[in-house]
């Protein structure tokens, strides 16, 4: 029952973060400063890296919440250690020098996976602001 909670945690943690990134890279498109061509690029770059870096502590600090707990526990509790955790979950780089234990293993496959869907879809909405930058040159 307790595996069905997390799976929850892990869907409720996800949602957040999408709704997040959308409201970010939407409130990013209509934004003025885009338009300018290299600065431009590189506030949306900054800002979504903000926006990474704010999804990855959403799920750091549910780690530090409930590491401890029925949920199980990472490896290193600490705060840092659950930013850290969250930080190489989110981007998959699985080095391993951090683990979880039970159920909280079912929150980190779903935040590997959720990293992977918001980082490439800001790869995609990069892509695409720059191929309208590059055809709007003469």
């Amino acid at each position: 029952m307790i595996e069905v909670l997390a799976y929850g945690i892990a869907a409720g943690l996800t949602a957040t973060c999408v709704v997040i990134h959308y409201a970010a890279m939407r409130r990013l498109y209509r934004s003025p400063r885009l338009d300018s061509r290299p600065v431009g690029v590189l506030f949306f770059v900054v800002a979504m890296l903000v926006v990474h870096v704010a999804e990855i502590w959403i799920f750091g600090m549910a780690y530090y919440l409930m590491s401890g707990t029925l949920f199980g526990a990472v490896s290193d509790p600490s705060f840092s250690g659950c930013i850290y955790f969250s930080a190489s979950a989110y981007t998959t780089l699985g080095l391993g020098d951090e683990f979880p234990s039970g159920p909280l293993r079912a929150i980190t496959g779903t935040e590997g996976l959720a990293g992977l869907v918001l980082i490439a879809w800001t790869a995609s909405f990069t892509f695409l602001h720059m191929q309208r930058v590059w055809e709007e040159r003469p």
